[in-house]
């Protein structure tokens, strides 16, 4: 096993931090322990926290991907396959957003390899494990050899909970140019925008992205690794990228080096400022650097030295935990245990707290081979720091062979105390009723609220979707109308904020079976924690058409400027005539090709037909059309359009003789 020297001295940094409050150092929280893995090799690991559920989701492999789900305790809760077609998949990334339908969920990004060229693809999940899409296609320029995304390395990864959408960014023209890329993509996996370039497009390379998001200015800032083909140096750069729109400020370049790769980036809501981190290659040595970014993306306080000890050019990662004000890089280990994974601690103010500590212990989790310095190890390290606990997951691949994992804690009082209201969400879906058939189009109604809001109903969205029981892809709906008075509930619950927890929609669906769903976003939880099911049948309306053709009449002879004029009803309609569209064509009785002579105008009012149906809706009933003919004898067929069967359904045949 090869690992990268490391030729800079150890230092004592303890005299260079200026005071802070949080000086407790993250340790190793319980044994190292295997989640396994069914791909060869198990390849890149990565893991996502949900705080709303306070679960974890880790990926991996190589060929297809695995995806293990993992509770705080670090049992494995479900286990499942991520992509679904037989395309060579790797490198795979994943990311949490509370707006997922059904209590939030994650995206999980792969390289897909497709003949001479590799795409990135996605997929989403619900927070349980449950695939809410197929796989789809992000990287979409990718459609030959020198526009292929690289395989090797992972997307960068982030979601906006401002503007509701993910970042996704690539390495892409991969042997070509060698740029970066991003892709805006929705929570129901609607690519927003285009494939965009993030780096200057120039042959020079740009690799390794990593994202981060700025909730406060509701900004993405992507950075990556460059290199200087006509300068012989490294550097890192990055640009801020707008959530909802897209827009670009202008690339910023850190440091020079021979080398430089993996830049990871994380964001502190507290300070209001990124941490930046970066694999640095020298002339005398190597070591992780980074720098403190404000809002701008613009350095405070100098580039430094974060892990001058433990360092790796394929392996690093960082993540802030809110709850201890800290950060944690990992990394390969170092010294007597290089086959180790190592974790430094970052303090608030970006200055690593000492020289870090070896993270995992394999032998928790499997014996060592003979020689582990030499053909043993863990390697590409990831890290999610949780954001209900001041805790971490770290998970690595072990000799390729499965994912490791691995809790770190820290003690640390410098972050802001997390009181997090104790969610009571209740909801129910009223209308339509269960195992209810009915027609195309119908209502959804219901109400929904957290009874654990100190204000208000505690639910400020819900979202219905169709469930195909046939298992096609879910259908949205749409976003239901909130502040339906409901002062049943309010009384129920003794207080009167609740009075206005109904919702409602219209909808509209082809025939089929369907699980409708709708699902309530919490403000007390911060995402969607409650949802509500109810199973319809969608019927083939009833109809009952009617028409009449008034002129021409029967056999009669006409001159060749036809005109066609009469009435059609779907009476089964409960608004208007039911009839959306009068087309008519013209038959030759010779057995010549029709001739289409025009679609009508509709909406003529026949008051008659109205009197004799009993309904004033029908009134609007009338049409003509008008157009012209060659001579010669014909059957005119008057066709009428159903909005109830979305069908043409019913016709009348007129035989005339033109001259």
């Amino acid at each position: 096993m090869v690992r990268t020297t490391r030729a800079v001295a150890v230092v004592c940094l303890a005299a260079l931090l200026t005071p802070v409050v949080a000086r407790a150092q993250a340790v190793r929280l319980g044994p190292t322990f295997s989640l396994g893995g069914t791909t060869s090799p198990v390849d890149q690991p990565d893991v996502a926290h949900d705080p709303v559920h306070n679960l974890y989701l880790q990926v991996a492999g190589k060929a297809f991907i695995d995806a293990h789900l993992v509770n705080s305790g670090g049992a494995v809760v479900a286990a499942f396959r991520v992509n679904t077609t037989g395309e060579y998949a790797q490198s795979p990334r994943v990311v949490f957003s509370p707006d997922i339908p059904g209590g939030g969920g994650y995206l999980v990004t792969w390289h897909s390899t497709l003949g001479p060229f590799t795409r990135v693809r996605g997929r989403l999940f619900r927070f349980d494990g449950v695939g809410l899409t197929n796989d789809f296609d992000i990287s979409t320029s990718a459609v030959s050899a020198g526009t292929s995304t690289n395989w090797t390395m992972g997307t960068g990864l982030a979601y906006a909970t401002g503007s509701r959408e993910f970042l996704v960014a690539w390495m892409g023209n991969y042997t070509t140019t060698n740029d970066v890329f991003y892709q805006r993509v929705s929570p129901s996996a609607v690519l927003l925008g285009a494939n965009t370039l993030v780096s200057p497009g120039t042959p020079d390379w740009d690799r390794d992205p990593s994202v981060a998001y700025n909730p406060n200015t509701d900004e993405f800032l992507v950075a990556f690794a460059s290199y200087s083909d006509g300068g012989r140096y490294g550097y890192v750069g990055a640009r801020r990228v707008k959530a909802g729109s897209g827009a670009m400020g202008p690339q910023i370049n850190y440091g020079a080096a021979v080398s430089t790769y993996v830049p990871s980036v994380s964001y502190n809501a507290a300070s209001g400022q990124y941490l930046l981190a970066w694999y640095n290659r020298s002339a005398s040595g190597a070591a992780v650097y980074g720098a403190n970014l404000d809002s701008a993306a613009n350095v405070i306080g100098g580039i430094r030295v974060l892990s001058p000890f433990y360092a790796a050019y394929d392996a690093l990662d960082i993540d802030y935990n809110p709850a201890s004000g800290q950060s944690l890089l990992v990394t390969h280990g170092g010294g007597a245990a290089s086959w180790e994974d190592a974790g430094v601690t970052i303090l608030a103010n970006g200055a690593p707290y000492d020289n870090g500590f070896i993270l995992t212990n394999t032998t928790d989790a499997r014996a060592l081979r003979s020689n582990p310095a030499a053909n043993d190890g863990n390697f590409n390290p990831r890290v999610a720091a949780s954001t209900n606990e001041k805790k971490w997951l770290m998970v690595t691949s072990s000799v390729f062979a499965a994912t490791h994992a691995q809790f770190a804690a820290s003690g640390a009082t410098g972050g802001p105390v997390i009181n997090n209201p104790t969610p009571r969400p209740l909801m129910s879906l009223d209308v339509p009723n269960a195992n209810s058939s009915v027609q195309p189009s119908f209502a959804v109604a219901g109400w929904a609220l957290d009874a654990g809001s100190a204000s208000g109903t505690g639910v400020d969205a819900v979202h219905v979707w169709a469930f195909p029981t046939s298992g096609a892809a879910p259908i949205f709906l749409g976003a239901a109308s909130l502040g339906v008075s409901r002062p049943d509930l309010g009384a129920y619950l003794g207080d009167g904020r609740f009075s206005a927890s109904g919702f409602g929609l219209s909808a509209t669906l082809p025939p089929g079976v369907y699980d409708v769903r709708a699902y309530a976003f919490s403000t007390v939880a911060g995402g969607f924690n409650n949802s509500a099911t109810t199973r319809i049948t969608v019927t083939q309306p009833s109809s009952l058409p009617r028409m009449y053709v008034d002129t021409p009449a029967q056999n009669q002879t006409i001159t060749q400027n036809v005109s066609i004029s009469g009435w059609a009803i779907d009476q089964a309609s409960a608004s208007g005539p039911g009839i959306e569209a009068i087309h008519v064509w013209a038959y030759p009785t010779s057995g010549a090709a029709p001739v289409f002579v025009g679609a009508a105008y509709p909406g003529f009012m026949r008051q008659d037909i109205a009197n004799y149906f009993g309904a004033a809706r029908f009134a609007p009933s009338g049409f003509w059309v008008s157009g012209a003919l060659p001579p010669g004898d014909y059957n005119l067929v008057v066709f009428a359009f159903s909005s109830l069967t979305r069908t043409f359904n019913q016709a009348m045949t007129i035989h005339v003789r033109v001259v």
